[in-house]
């Protein structure tokens, strides 16, 4: 497993600490999540203009 340091400011850091403490997750999981989620609509996207042919 590898490591990645994401730098934030003091309130980026405290919101997203806040909403990791209110869904009881940890914030290394919440941050894996929504980059997944990003992947997943980009290629989700790329398959629809290749559809449509944009």
């Amino acid at each position: 497993m590898s490591t990645v340091t994401v730098r934030l400011n003091k309130e980026k850091s405290k919101l997203f600490n806040d909403y990791a403490e209110i869904h009881d997750m940890p914030l290394s999981t919440i941050l894996k999540e929504a980059l997944k989620e990003k992947l997943e609509d980009e290629y989700d996207m790329e398959l629809l203009k290749e559809k449509v042919k944009f």
